[in-house]
């Protein structure tokens, strides 16, 4: 594995997809939320979860960063260990580009890149499981 600084503009440029994407998500929770407020019923947004009856492997994603800005780091993590971590860690990222206007670009081998793979793999298994049984 190699690990090469490169020199960055300070803000990434975010795809106009992924803005959308994350507007579209935020209008979906918004309209939950309010929906849950002033009907008292609760708007199942996951339709893995509504088809199944099981919990997704990003299920809690939104609980969990709603927990994380009011600072329930705990109740956060409880939520979706995988994605709050992702979040942090991608926060911490952007964070130290924006401040030292460097990046890091790893290069992996094949072997590495497999590897890698599998335990990504293992991990959103793990995950998984812990929501399937924490959130029945």
């Amino acid at each position: 594995m190699k690990i090469i600084p490169r020199s960055v503009s300070r803000w990434p440029r975010i795809p106009l997809g992924i803005v959308g994407f994350v507007a579209l998500w935020a209008l979906v929770v918004i309209v939950a939320r309010l929906s849950t407020y002033y009907t008292g019923a609760s708007l199942d947004t996951c339709l893995f979860h509504r088809l199944t009856g099981y919990s997704c492997p990003t299920c809690g994603s939104t609980r969990g960063l709603l927990a994380m800005t009011r600072g329930a780091w705990k109740e956060s993590l409880a939520w979706n260990p995988m994605t709050m971590t992702g979040a942090v860690v991608g926060s911490m990222v952007i964070l130290g580009r924006a401040i030292t206007a460097k990046t890091l670009e790893f290069q992996f081998t094949r072997l590495e890149k497999r590897i890698l793979v599998i335990l990504g793999l293992v991990i959103l298994g793990i995950n998984w499981a812990w929501l399937i049984y924490s959130h029945p």
